[in-house]
């Protein structure tokens, strides 16, 4: 019996340390995984840009596959920050609604879409050769667009203010493929192999041990079928 209580000590001692390892890199992943982020991604059309936590001061519709970083996140806005500080962008500080942006667990390489265009301006009826009145050519840098019926206008920085302007004919811009390339197959499939790999080894590793014990302990209880007169010699 002696020899049958210390085998059962080193079987549990042998299932606890297949066991608590999987459990522990389990929980390390679920910790990385819930770890907050400081960008979001838009993934989708029809995203706007408030000027507040209020549906009725939307500025812009930002632009699909681009991300925001993250100041806060409440329940149903989220406050965001959209551009940097640079020759021809200004830092926007708003919000977005928390369920239309999706948050990313790395720093995007290019965050925010920089596209700039110029916008000419004239007086009606003016003479081209009047150098009063020569037309004046503005560049605008594109923030998002901002529909009004059946019209599309955009919100720009326009020289150092911000204002709408019309979307110029056949404007368009590049697509951020940054979400789709580094999210989900890094950190998804390495993740589901790793844990596939090792939770199938430990599991195999633990059937054999159980087989093996059942068998020692087969032998350790096994009736001893030698003489009383044997054992006395």
């Amino acid at each position: 019996m002696k020899k049958l209580f210390l085998l059962l000590i080193t079987l549990s001692v042998c299932l606890y340390s297949c066991v608590f390892p999987l459990k522990t890199a389990f929980c390390a992943r679920q910790v990385r995984a819930e770890t907050p982020s400081a960008y979001a991604c838009v993934l989708t059309d029809g995203v706007y840009f408030y000027a507040s936590d209020d549906v009725h001061t939307e500025l812009f519709l930002l632009p699909k596959t681009y991300f925001v970083k993250v100041l806060h996140k409440g329940t149903e806005f989220t406050k965001v920050e959209y551009q940097t500080d640079g020759e021809y962008t200004k830092k926007l500080i708003g919000y977005c609604k928390s369920a239309d942006i999706t948050p990313v667990d790395f720093t995007p390489n290019v965050p925010y879409l920089t596209a700039t265009f110029n916008v000419e301006y004239s007086v009606n009826g003016g003479s081209p050769d009047d150098p009063f009145l020569t037309p004046v050519t503005m560049r605008c840098t594109y923030y998002g667009s901002y529909y009004v019926g059946s019209k599309t206008y955009c919100y720009v920085l326009r020289e150092n203010d911000f204002a709408y302007v019309p979307l110029p004919s056949g404007f368009t811009y590049e697509e951020n493929t940054e979400y789709e390339s580094r999210l989900p197959k890094a950190p998804v499939s390495t993740s589901t192999e790793t844990t596939g790999g090792s939770g199938g080894v430990q599991i195999a590793a633990i059937v054999v041990i159980c087989l093996l014990v059942l068998v020692l302990a087969a032998l350790v209880v096994k009736p001893n079928k030698k003489s009383p007169y044997d054992r006395e010699e």
